[in-house]
């Protein structure tokens, strides 16, 4: 992965889920989130949080937000599809956050999903994405 500004890009052309980060910010407890804009619909991307980070592979991430190619919101916990949460446009907004331990998912400030999940912190934001060939 490469960093400019607050955007984050896939390097390498390997067709698996190898690329990611984890932030060195963390939500200790209460309240606390993860945003993202959508720039485009023809990519897998993934955004979420997470209380550890062991690889690049998606099921590492708690609870996630997975931007599919085909311009479909999905929310994926531990790898677990919790389902499918409609269509998404370039400039749509995603949020994930715990408020007094519920974990919500936002798309432009409507709510899409509330988890059954409790949270383990700390918390640290951990995308993930797959290359371009692949889709």
């Amino acid at each position: 992965m490469s960093v400019t500004g607050n955007s984050l890009t896939k390097t390498n052309s390997t067709s698996a889920w190898d690329s990611g980060a984890a932030s060195l910010n963390i939500i200790r407890n209460g309240y606390g989130f993860v945003e993202a804009t959508a720039t485009e619909t023809n990519t897998h991307r993934m955004i979420g949080l997470s209380n550890g980070d062991t690889d690049q592979n998606f099921p590492d991430i708690d609870f996630a937000i997975y931007l599919y190619a085909n311009a479909t919101v999905f929310v994926y916990e531990s790898g677990t599809n919790r389902g499918s949460f409609g269509a998404y446009a370039a400039g749509d907004r995603f949020r994930i956050e715990v408020r007094y331990g519920v974990v919500r998912y936002l798309k432009n400030g409507s709510l899409l999903y509330t988890s059954g999940v409790n949270p383990k912190y700390p918390l640290r934001w951990t995308p993930r994405s797959t290359p371009k060939a692949q889709r």
